[in-house]
């Protein structure tokens, strides 16, 4: 099996993302056991570049676990092109299908809504291309329009937890934050972060609802190069140029930015050791101290003179709590590559020797020889091109090299079931015994 992303754990279900023969699938796994217990085809939509696939879970109103996705679909009413879908959502334990939705253009990949229930999703309305953001009660079976807060011909996306929305009017790019159908603010992003900055460069912004904040980075535009047909020839990114923020989720004020700060030369972390849910340690940022990246048609990719240091930070001020030394980078922006245990603590794959990060205090120590970790592979795939899987996790031992044995320490931590952690690998999935 050809794994996309990482498994997910429900009821003794591990629901996996993965490559078959026919396309994209969904498979259902019995945890204890591995054996398929089901699978079904999904394609990845018609979304904004750079949103990976990812496993959509959600409950009905009664409770019942469902797996949410799309589904390949031809036009209705007279329409054409080929990008419409059908949204779907199936009964974990079984497979069934609880619902399915009539064909449309959607905007988004279904998820579950904020109150963690049902399916919600954004789609455009053809004949009067106007986005609206839909609803789906699972147990009935119906689907309601809720309240549009935008323009017809605007276009809005979501961007993180707490109802944060991606919304441009016209060449303007918005943050837009709703509570159901209530427009709580909206602010330009020009006015947030600056000039240049624009989700279709990518984002990753987390959301505390017990501090009352938005905290992450989204993309600057890169300096590009084209030929006399628009061609692009060339781009050039300079790093230090990236942002992150932190935002007041109550009133969309800026509390804070710090420039070249970004996260993509970490692992996906866990926030429910961090100050950002119950927990003690502090979220982490990358900063670049200097660096470009340049490419150009023909040519291969480079880097130049990056040197990047880690910062562990408040995510409602932005102050600096602790940070490390500066690591230069030559093949890849990686500092980290090893989460352990949920977001206390990171492994610097950066450092000659094995080395683990405090990140409630920042303080190193030295890995012994036989401790077992979670490494990362970015798991991605060229069939569909416009998707991207997500981050596989797989136990290693200190050098970084795949691990048979397993250290439980490492492990308990991560989605799980009743009995065991299931891992997606390159080209398996796996499932490790724990103890309660």
């Amino acid at each position: 099996m050809k794994v996309l992303d990482r498994p997910r754990v429900v009821n003794g279900v591990a629901v996996v993302l993965a490559e078959g023969a026919k396309g994209l699938q969904l498979v259902g796994l019995k945890e204890t056991t591995g054996k398929k217990l089901w699978g079904v085809t999904v394609v990845p939509g018609w979304v904004p570049s750079g949103v990976n696939m990812t496993v959509e879970l959600s409950k009905t109103a009664k409770g019942k676990d469902v797996a949410l996705f799309l589904e390949k679909s031809k036009p209705r009413d007279g329409w054409s092109g080929g990008v419409w879908t059908k949204p779907v959502a199936v009964d974990i334990a079984s497979g069934k299908v609880v619902y399915k939705g009539p064909a449309q253009l959607m905007r988004s990949r279904p998820s579950s809504c904020p109150d963690s229930k049902d399916m919600c999703y954004l789609s455009i309305n053809p004949y009067i291309n106007d986005e609206q953001r839909m609803r789906v009660d699972l147990d009935r079976g119906t689907q309601r329009t809720l309240t549009p807060q935008h323009k017809v011909g605007d276009s809005i996306f979501p961007i993180s937890g707490g109802e944060l929305y991606g919304h441009y009017t016209g060449n303007t790019s918005n943050l837009l934050r709703l509570k159901g159908n209530k427009k709580v603010w909206g602010v330009s992003l020009a006015k947030a972060m600056g000039p240049g900055y624009t989700p279709g460069q990518g984002w990753n912004v987390d959301y505390s609802e017990k501090l009352g904040v938005y905290s992450g980075w989204i993309g600057r535009e890169h300096k590009e190069t084209q030929d006399s047909k628009g061609n692009v020839v060339a781009r050039d990114t300079d790093f230090r140029q990236e942002m992150m923020f932190g935002i007041d989720a109550e009133n969309g004020k800026t509390l804070w930015k710090a420039k070249g700060a970004a996260t993509y030369c970490l692992p996906p972390m866990g926030r429910k050791q961090t100050v950002l849910e119950e927990g003690k340690a502090y979220p982490v940022r990358c900063i670049f101290d200097s660096g470009r990246f340049k490419e150009a048609k023909g040519t291969k990719g480079r880097f130049e003179d990056v040197k990047v240091h880690l910062e562990g930070f408040d995510p409602k001020t932005g102050k600096v709590i602790w940070k490390t030394k500066s690591y230069p980078r030559a093949a890849d922006l990686d500092v980290a590559h090893a989460p352990d245990d949920g977001g206390a603590s990171l492994f610097l794959a950066a450092e000659e020797t094995p080395t683990l990060l405090d990140t409630r205090t920042g303080k190193t120590i030295n890995v012994a020889a036989g401790e077992r970790f979670l490494c990362t592979k970015d798991a991605k795939y060229t069939k569909p091109e416009d998707g991207n899987g997500g981050t596989l996790l797989y136990p290693c031992a200190a050098g970084g090299k795949e691990a048979r044995g397993v250290s439980v320490g490492a492990l308990q931590a991560q989605d799980s079931g009743e009995s065991h952690v299931v891992l997606g690998f390159a080209g398996a999935v796996a499932a490790f015994p724990v103890d309660p």
